[in-house]
């Protein structure tokens, strides 16, 4: 369906809109100075990271299956934290976890999307690309959020 117009734009659009709905619904329970901030950040960390991808000679698309053990601990973490209070130390490490983790997903990806790496996708796959790179966005965004933010 990725590839089938005007499917995959209603798609992507479904998705998009319900996706900022439930970020638009995560960020009322935050301040607003530490949701401006944390978005400032992501951009400032979404900017350099996508340089850094664009401008090294490192291939990160070889590293998707070190990303993907990490993104598994990472979730079986947050099972865990499920049982923790909210104002834990261990909270506050799952965040920096998260932060670094989906930067690193953002720049495989973006390497992935430029192609020039042992994997890469096609051009009638930029549907998918553009999913990708969003996701990540909102992920790091959620997490620097979570990071510094206070809660109301």
């Amino acid at each position: 369906m990725a590839r089938t117009v005007p499917t995959n734009y209603i798609l992507l659009l479904t998705f998009t809109l319900s996706e900022s709905y439930m970020v638009a619904f995560i960020t009322t329970v935050y301040e607003p100075h530490s949701v401006a901030l944390a978005a400032f950040m992501t951009a400032f960390v979404v900017l350099a990271l996508t340089v850094y991808a664009f401008r090294t000679s490192t291939d990160f698309t070889m590293k998707g299956g070190s990303l993907y053990i990490f993104a598994t601990v990472l979730a079986v973490s947050s099972l865990i934290l499920l049982f923790v209070r909210p104002d834990s130390i261990l909270m506050l490490i799952y965040s920096a976890a998260g932060v670094i983790l989906f930067g690193l997903y953002l720049i495989y990806d973006v390497q992935i999307i430029v192609g020039g790496g042992r994997y890469e996708i096609t051009e009638d796959d930029f549907i998918i690309g553009a999913l990708i790179v969003y996701l990540d966005i909102v992920m790091l965004f959620l997490h620097i959020l979570r990071l510094i933010g206070a809660k109301k």
